[in-house]
């Protein structure tokens, strides 16, 4: 039976034990912890805080430290014996020693006067006249998403940036944004058959033939938020969205054909903000866990037919994972 973890941004970290029946504050961390991210991957847990990570493994907590303390670790990805941090103010650090030491990596967005089509600038906000200036907003990795089929690829997505692929470990980063339908990336995800799926304000876009092709997403809220795959069947997918960054409702959309078509799911009610974050687990079938950005947390075990409410942090809440134990 999967542990099921609820990051917040205040209030710690929760664990359910039971499939989200009750909750416990997880006792390795601070209370008042302020958390922005979750990353479970072989029988680890990795948690991004302010300036720090904090790691669980063999039943133990370990709290390592990025140089640079001023910053929030947004995305986590572990590969290999690396992980990878993505932050807020735009920062990407890399350790290959389990988090005793880190290295400062390049990632340089495209800047503004760089040729693009009018609608991308639009959609970044970008005056015409503006040329040769850095993007507006304060970017921030929102995404690391390594690739299970070639090892040492990995990719990135930014929020006001676009997507970033990696083939050496995320030592070296190109951008992959032919006719992308929003720069302003929120989540990633595998679909069957080696397909990224990228998370935008305008729905889910699809990767495929080195360019982007906008799924059809039928709910008439298209603020997506988060992308989980179904283990056990990767042309299932679920999408995380609502009416806007913090928003007032929220839902979860479903995808059967592997990212092409989405549909609202239809199940969730109250959530009085945006679904933020949505996880899987590998060990449950069927399984999926998602909360809104206002701390309403809700659990389906039946691949999104229903859900239940289990839990209301009272705080921002950003990040949900399944650990398998």
């Amino acid at each position: 039976m999967p542990r099921l973890y609820v990051a917040t941004v205040g209030d710690g970290l929760f664990r359910s034990d039971d499939l989200g029946s009750s909750w416990t504050k997880e006792p390795g961390l601070a209370a008042s912890a302020r958390l922005y991210s979750l990353c479970a991957a072989s029988g680890e847990l990795l948690v991004g805080g302010e300036g720090r990570i904090f790691r669980y493994g063999e039943r133990a907590w370990t709290e390592l430290a990025l140089p640079v303390p001023d910053t929030q670790v947004w995305s986590l990805a572990a590969m290999d014996g690396v992980i990878l941090a993505g932050t807020r103010p735009l920062g990407l650090f890399r350790s290959d020693d389990g988090g005793r030491r880190w290295e400062s990596l390049s990632f340089a967005l495209p800047m503004s006067g760089e040729p693009q089509p009018e609608a991308r600038r639009a959609d970044m906000g970008i005056p015409r006249a503006e040329r040769g200036t850095p993007q507006p907003h304060t970017p921030r990795i929102t995404a690391l998403l390594p690739s299970p089929w070639a090892a040492g690829e990995v990719w990135a997505g930014v929020e006001v940036g676009g997507v970033f692929a990696s083939a050496d470990g995320g030592r070296s980063w190109s951008a992959a944004n032919e006719e992308i339908p929003s720069l302003d990336v929120h989540g990633l995800a595998w679909s069957s058959g080696g397909i990224l799926l990228a998370a935008t304000p305008r729905g889910v876009a699809m990767w495929r033939s080195a360019r982007w092709m906008e799924g059809l997403f039928e709910p008439a809220d298209r603020y997506c938020r988060a992308l989980a795959t179904r283990p056990d069947d990767p042309g299932m997918l679920y999408c995380g969205f609502g009416d806007g960054p913090p928003g007032t409702r929220g839902e979860i959309a479903l995808s059967t054909d592997g990212g092409r078509s989405w549909r609202a799911s239809g199940m969730l009610s109250d959530t009085d903000s945006t679904i933020w974050s949505v996880a899987t687990a590998a060990d449950a079938a069927g399984l999926v866990l998602a909360c809104s950005i206002s701390g309403k947390v809700f659990v389906s075990l039946d691949g999104c037919a229903s859900a239940r409410p289990v839990l209301t942090t009272g705080f921002e809440t950003r990040a949900v994972a399944c650990l398998a134990e």
